[in-house]
């Protein structure tokens, strides 16, 4: 059976891997973590010092102070790597970068700009302006327009 304080820095460990693997899941940003882990910090102060206190190991209990301390700016550190996020040596997280704007193709955009071109115009002479339906039963031409019945198998052309 492991030491009471042990058991409890695994705890603190625990549930630090916890929370950064559920800031994970929903994609939390890293200064919404770090304000997390900096709040378990702050609360798991007085039971460290308490267990420090109680079993009489000082050099544990300012060993845990200073991990303590320091929790919140590597966890988020380590947390933002996972990430992908870039981070600074100085503070928690590099500043961002500033954002190239992105140009995005808008359909609205791309059919008001394209809306007056008529590519058919410059081959006019060529162009078909007509569609001929076939009978899909027999192979024959639509006879006459709007009328969709074949004047030869007497069927609907287009069924």
């Amino acid at each position: 059976m492991a030491h009471p304080l042990v058991e409890l820095e695994g705890q603190i460990r625990a549930r630090v891997d916890w929370m950064t693997n559920e800031a994970r899941m929903r994609d939390a940003p890293p200064d919404e973590v770090h304000r997390e882990l900096t709040a378990l910090a702050q609360s798991m102060l007085p039971h460290v010092e308490g267990s420090a206190r109680h079993f009489g190991d000082e050099a544990w209990g300012a060993r845990m102070r200073q991990m303590l301390q320091e929790l919140p700016v590597t966890a988020t550190r380590a947390y933002a790597q996972r990430m992908g996020i870039a981070v600074s040596d100085g503070g928690i997280l590099a500043p961002p970068a500033p954002a190239a704007p992105v140009k995005k193709s808008s359909v609205f955009a791309n059919a008001k700009a394209t809306a007056k071109d008529q590519p058919w115009r410059a081959n006019a002479e060529t162009y078909d302006q007509s569609y001929t339906f076939k009978c899909v039963h027999c192979g024959a031409p639509q006879q006459a327009v709007l009328d969709f019945m074949c004047r030869f198998c007497h069927q609907k052309i287009n069924s």
